[in-house]
């Protein structure tokens, strides 16, 4: 122990660490108190979201459904960006399955991707992309082309490179329609000039394994007209090579 001065009593540790604790959990109370206020000048309660990069956005939510939130004015959210909000009830459930369901996911694999943890990706990337497939609409572009991109990096890492055509000429569609742009793109580790001439220096048209090669080609077909771009070079391309082995025995 040591005295602060003539007179006063001796202060101790303990009491030291007690008073950091205080000032440390009442920095969190007024944090709190500023991200989920008690209401607005008129006393009407105010829909606040916490983002991932925890930013806060005020207002009135108008909508929550599978492509994300939608303030009355305007603002838009994907599942991605969201982290927590102060909804209550029916908008509370909402809010909390698509959150857990669809932002959660989608939120790790942008991340691994930014991360190049290509080989952790297949968890979620193959889930995210069956439901892609099944349910489009349901996902806003820029989830498409991430969730694209995710399944292309995490085949190729698998070493499944005729399986990861498919995503990769999906994700070259978006690029062409303008859907996402060259940031975006770059952030996720895909080359814009691979997007744009629709065949990646990732997926080399070399195929090894001729069963493999056989059933992406048939799927690329059937996919040809409905989710691709059906005379692209790419598309055109990567079909003729992996064609090949329609008509050579064993393999390559």
């Amino acid at each position: 122990m040591r005295e602060t001065g003539v007179g006063r009593e001796p202060v101790d540790k303990g009491m030291r660490t007690e008073g950091a604790e205080l000032r440390s959990v009442t920095c969190w109370m007024l944090l709190l108190l500023a991200i989920v206020p008690l209401g607005t000048s008129r006393g009407l309660a105010q829909d606040v979201l916490v983002q991932r990069d925890l930013s806060i956005v005020r207002g009135t939510i108008k909508n929550i459904d599978s492509l994300g939130i939608q303030f009355e004015d305007g603002r838009r959210f994907g599942w991605s960006q969201v982290l927590s909000s102060n909804l209550e009830g029916q908008r509370k459930s909402q809010f909390e399955k698509f959150a857990a369901d669809r932002g959660l996911p989608l939120f790790l694999v942008q991340e691994k991707l930014r991360l190049k943890d290509w080989s952790g990706l297949g968890e979620f990337s193959e889930t995210l992309f069956d439901q892609l497939s099944s349910e489009p609409s349901q996902f806003a572009d820029n989830e498409k082309f991430l969730v694209c991109v995710a399944a292309m990096k995490s085949r190729i890492a698998a070493g499944q490179r005729a399986d990861a055509v498919l995503p990769f000429l999906k994700a070259a569609k978006l690029f062409e329609q303008q859907k996402v742009n060259r940031q975006y793109a770059v952030e996720l580790g895909v080359t814009p000039d691979d997007l744009q001439a629709g065949v990646a220096g990732s997926i080399w048209p070399v195929w090894f394994d001729r069963e493999a090669s056989i059933a992406a080609a048939k799927d690329l077909q059937a996919r040809r007209s409905s989710e691709l771009s059906k005379d692209s070079t790419g598309l055109l391309y990567y079909l003729a090579t992996l064609q090949l082995h329609l008509n050579a025995p064993g393999k390559a």
